[in-house]
C-alpha cells in the first residue's frame, strides 16, 4: 500500500514534469524546459533517496548475543558421532546418508540434526568427517549473502565463530516493504569437525538475544562428549 502510494506520486510528478517540457518546446520557452529538468532531476534524486532508505535497504542492528558458553567448549580431536547426545533433533543425515532418499551425501558431511524452536529459533548442528571440510564450510558460512551480513567474526584455542548483523525482515514489495517488527540473525561455530548454526528468522528484537538460552542448552550438550573428546575451558 504504502510502496504504491509512493510510486504514484513519484509518476504524477514525471508526468506532471514532462507536460511542462513538452508545452515549453511548442511555445518556444526553452528557458522552462531548464529549469523544468532540473527540477525533474532534483526529484528524483530525491524519491530515489528516500525510496531507498525506507523501502530497500537492509535495516541492521548489532547482536548482543551470548556465545561465551560456546567459546567454553574446547573439542581436543574429531567427534565420531553427535545424533545420540541431541535425541530431540530432527536428523536430516546418518553416516552420510540421506534419509528421506536413502542415498549417500557426497559433500564431506556424516551427520546433520536440526531442531526448530517456538520463539523462531533453529538450529543446525553439522558434523563432518574431518576438519577440513568443517572448516570449508565455515568460511562459507562466515561470509556476507543476501539474507545475513557479517558482523563480527574470529577465533581463538576453543574454535572460530561468525555474528551477524540482527536484520529486521520487511514485508514483501506488494505489501510496502515495510518492517514486520520481526527480525533475523544467526550465529555460526565450528569446533572441530563440528560446524553448529544458532538462527532466528522471528526475532522479538533487534538485539539478537533470542538465542542465548538455545546457545546455552547445545553448550551442556556439548559438555556431556566423552571426556577424551572433549574438554570445559575454565
Amino acid at each position: 500500500m504504502y510502496l504504491m502510494i509512493y510510486l504514484e506520486i513519484f509518476a504524477l510528478a514525471f508526468v506532471f514534469g514532462l507536460v511542462i517540457v513538452i508545452y515549453s518546446f511548442i511555445k518556444g520557452r526553452y528557458d522552462l524546459i531548464k529549469h523544468t529538468l532540473i527540477v525533474l532531476s532534483v526529484l528524483s534524486i530525491i524519491l530515489g533517496s528516500h525510496f531507498y532508505y525506507f523501502f530497500v535497504r537492509d535495516i541492521l542492528s548489532n547482536q548482543v548475543v551470548d556465545i561465551s558458553p560456546m567459546m567454553k567448549i574446547n573439542i581436543t580431536q574429531d567427534v565420531d558421532t553427535i545424533k545420540n547426545y541431541f535425541p530431540d533433533y530432527k536428523v536430516e543425515l546418518s553416516d552420510g546418508i540421506l534419509p528421506a532418499v536413502n542415498k549417500k551425501d557426497l559433500s564431506g558431511r556424516k551427520e546433520v540434526l536440526i531442531k526448530k524452536y517456538e520463539n523462531g529459533g533453529f538450529v543446525r548442528i553439522t558434523l563432518f568427517y574431518t576438519l577440513e571440510d568443517a572448516s570449508r564450510y565455515f568460511s562459507l558460512y562466515s561470509k556476507d549473502n543476501p539474507v545475513y551480513r557479517v558482523d563480527t567474526r574470529g577465533r581463538d584455542d576453543n574454535g572460530s565463530y561468525c555474528i551477524s548483523y540482527v536484520k529486521a525482515n520487511r514485508t514483501d514489495p506488494e505489501g510496502g516493504s515495510v518492517p514486520t517488527g520481526q527480525f533475523i540473525s544467526r550465529v555460526s561455530l565450528q569446533k572441530q569437525n563440528l560446524l553448529i548454526t544458532v538462527a532466528e528468522d522471528r526475532g522479538a528484537n533487534n538485539r539478537g538475544d533470542g538465542k542465548d538460552e538455545i546457545i546455552k542448552e547445545i553448550a551442556t550438550k556439548l559438555a556431556e562428549f566423552e571426556p577424551h573428546n572433549t574438554t570445559v575451558s575454565q
